[in-house]
């Protein structure tokens, strides 16, 4: 993303959810950087899960499903 990448937004969405008193928001990362160190990065930032690129419609329904 041009203005900001994916971990700095979760962080701020996350931010303004904890504000405001909600809780719950489910960010998942679609990507095609597998390295260890970026995936372990999606977590650390407050998302909920990750899917890799190149991807089926089932591998995000998987990740959804198991969310909840």
């Amino acid at each position: 993303m041009p203005v900001m990448d994916g971990f700095e937004s979760t962080r701020r969405i996350l931010d303004v959810d904890a504000k405001s008193g909600l809780q719950g928001t489910k960010i998942v990362a679609i990507t095609a950087d597998a390295m260890k160190e970026n995936l372990q990065r999606t977590s650390e930032c407050g998302m909920s899960g990750y899917v890799l690129k190149p991807f089926r419609i089932r591998d995000i329904e998987d990740v959804i499903v198991g969310l909840f």
